[in-house]
């Protein structure tokens, strides 16, 4: 603490030739003996040097006593009770109105130690950093390194140094513990901090099935580091040269992965800590290793899964084929029984990137399914895609009106689906009749407009997958408009009119459907059967000619997915 005694007047009055009462230089105090350097002063005779003393830094002091010798150089304090006592001293001149400067102040205890910042292998050096200690009498530092014999001082550095250098002992011996003193210029030396140490970490991984490479630290080490706000993992690929950020992790960290290593790689790793207070970084070791892993399986994803026009589904997956691959296999479960049906693929005929795959209709069956992929390689590590819920649509038709609905479509992922709903005409003219997230949809149609009698329905949908726009289609399910017809209850083989000479259903289109009339006799024989829309009863019942007479008939017809059944009689007259 520096103490100035001044008139205040000079902060007013003009500046003069007067000049300023130097301090001594403090030195230190040892064994109760205060040491000092003389400064003179020649603005006036010496009358004494002032020693003021307390037993508080921040005072009250009080003049301990006056040395009258100017070339005196010490002052011993009988100090009988040994209480911790603060001294500063200045010269006492003939010479009023200067001002009078005062030493520092210290007291009668041994410096303050430092706190070692860091040590921190730096190359073939190891570098150690620490804070300035507090007392300011410490004019050096000596700098220990453990050795067997226990801790041995390497250097003495000025107290204008906060950092040592131990010059190549990296490249022989890195795991090293160093401990810093303060030193005043009595040789007062301060107690030993705390002791840190290099940090040697241990590294495991980077071949065989260990692609995952990790480096491990002991705890010890860790806590007589330094104050850590974090560890950083660093890595280089360039032959230890340029060091790029890995990761980062907590302070109480002891393990540390990192899993993007690839095969044929030279890697260097070393572990940062980062000082809590911002003063600097502490770097371990440089631990390398020469990368030869089996190539592991890679995440891949499922991107579509359509029903196709066969009547199976087709589905896309991206592929990297430079793993070791030992199983691939497709798994399709059936929604409505929850029947799955796994089958092995062939991984040797994949390519590297997207795929495309078929499973048969005769696998497939009434929807909707739920598709994944699952692989293994030969470290036995799996990996299985996202999951895809087909999207499976129906369709049921009345009266003009087609109600149209289908199952959501999902593949995992977090953004939206979109639905198109694509109608097919009979005459093949396609609309888009509905787009949004609904999953239902009402077509009112006129079954008498072209191309009306048979509509086909199919949704198509839009979504992504890691920014990749993809689409999915749905089944297709057509529904066949019931055409009109009129039956005849009556008809007679010797008619005038030959419309009138067979008995046959008459529509107002021919269905496209299949087709079946049947006619009995009144005791249960059947007399006529047919498939053919066109081929009608003639009245002749295996070439003969059959009996006038009630006659029963049944009329089936599937029309776009629908049984329709018509039973009624007829007459027929000779």
């Amino acid at each position: 603490m520096i103490r100035l005694f001044a008139v205040l007047l000079l902060a007013v009055l003009p500046f003069t030739s007067k000049a300023q009462i130097d301090s001594p230089d403090f030195l230190c105090v040892t064994n109760d003996s205060l040491r000092w350097s003389n400064v003179t002063s020649t603005c006036g005779p010496f009358v004494s040097l002032q020693i003021f003393s307390g037993t508080n830094e921040s005072g009250p002091f009080t003049l301990l006593a006056e040395v009258v010798d100017p070339a005196a150089d010490f002052f011993f304090d009988n100090n009988p009770s040994g209480e911790q006592r603060f001294y500063y001293l200045q010269y006492n001149y003939d010479c009023p109105g200067e001002m009078v400067l005062s030493s520092d102040t210290l007291d009668n205890r041994i410096p303050i130690g430092v706190q070692v910042q860091s040590v921190s292998i730096e190359g073939a050096d190891i570098r150690i950093n620490w804070l300035a200690s507090p007392s300011p009498e410490v004019n050096r530092y000596i700098i220990y390194r453990q050795e067997p014999t226990g801790f041995q001082p390497i250097d003495t550095v000025s107290s204008a140094f906060l950092t040592y250098v131990d010059a190549g002992l990296a490249a022989i011996e890195p795991q090293q513990t160093y401990a810093v003193t303060s030193l005043d210029a009595c040789n007062n030396n301060s107690l030993f901090g705390a002791q840190v140490s290099t940090l040697i970490p241990q590294l495991s991984g980077g071949s065989g099935c260990e692609s995952e490479i990790v480096l491990t630290i002991d705890p010890f080490e860790l806590t007589n580091m330094l104050p850590i706000s974090s560890l950083e993992l660093m890595v280089s690929s360039d032959g230890c040269s340029t060091f790029e950020f890995a990761a980062s992790f907590p302070p109480t960290a002891t393990s540390f992965s990192y899993n993007e290593a690839n095969d044929g790689e030279s890697l260097c790793f070393v572990l940062e800590g980062v000082a809590a207070n911002g003063n600097g970084r502490a770097r371990s070791a440089v631990q390398t290793v020469d990368v030869d892993i089996l190539q592991p399986i890679r995440p891949f994803p499922l991107l579509a899964a359509s029903y196709n026009a066969g009547g199976g589904i087709s589905y896309r997956f991206d592929w990297d084929n430079t793993a070791l691959t030992t199983s691939f296999e497709r798994n399709l479960v059936q929604l409505s029984s929850g029947n799955n049906m796994p089958e092995q693929i062939d991984f040797l005929t994949l390519s590297n990137g997207e795929n495309t795959s078929v499973i048969t209709a005769d696998q497939v069956g009434n929807g909707p399914h739920e598709l994944f992929l699952t692989a293994t390689d030969q470290c036995n590590n799996g990996q299985i895609t996202n999951i895809i819920n087909t999207s499976w649509l129906t369709a049921v038709g009345e009266n003009g009106t087609n109600q149209i609905s289908w199952t959501p479509y999902s593949a995992e992922v977090n953004t939206p689906v979109s639905y198109q709903l694509i109608r097919t005409d009979g005459l093949g003219n396609q609309e888009i009749v509905y787009t949004g997230a609904d999953l239902n949809f009402i077509d009112r149609i006129d079954p008498n407009a072209e191309g009306g009698f048979q509509l086909c329905y199919q949704i198509v949908v839009s979504y992504q997958i890691d920014g990749q726009d993809l689409v999915a289609e749905s089944n297709t399910a057509c529904l066949e408009q019931i055409p009109g017809v009129y039956i005849p209850n009556v008809f007679s083989p010797n008619a005038t009119q030959i419309i009138n000479r067979e008995f046959c259903p008459f529509f107002a289109r021919i269905p496209t459907g299949e087709y079946q009339l049947d006619i009995w006799d009144r005791w249960g024989g059947q007399v006529f059967t047919s498939n053919d829309p066109s081929f009608c009863w003639d009245g002749n019942d295996s070439g003969r000619p059959a009996s006038s007479g009630v006659y029963v008939y049944r009329l089936q017809i599937d029309l776009g997915g629908q049984r329709l059944e018509q039973v009624g009689d007829l007459t027929l007259i000779r």
